[in-house]
């Protein structure tokens, strides 16, 4: 499993898990910011730029609803809400 430096990966539920599953999982991190290896990253540098940065939101329901359509608009995948 290819995991980034997000600390979700290094909770206590989830160490608890992967040491209960030590022999089916091989780890191998990135570095800290690591564009050229996790293509996630220019995802969410793209959304910032266009998005939070550039667009005052009022509210996190309007923040979300711009990110929302913004994914949409780019992904060839459905997002769901």
């Amino acid at each position: 499993m290819i995991c980034d430096s997000a600390k979700c990966h290094a909770s206590d539920e989830v160490a608890v898990y992967l040491w209960d599953h030590r022999e089916r999982i091989e780890l191998h991190f990135l570095r800290k910011y690591c564009p050229d290896t996790n293509p996630n990253e220019r995802v969410w540098w793209n959304l910032h730029d266009r998005i939070a940065r550039n667009l005052p939101c009022k509210s996190m329901e309007e923040l979300l609803e711009l990110t929302f359509l913004w994914l949409r608009s780019r992904n060839p995948f459905k997002v769901e809400d």
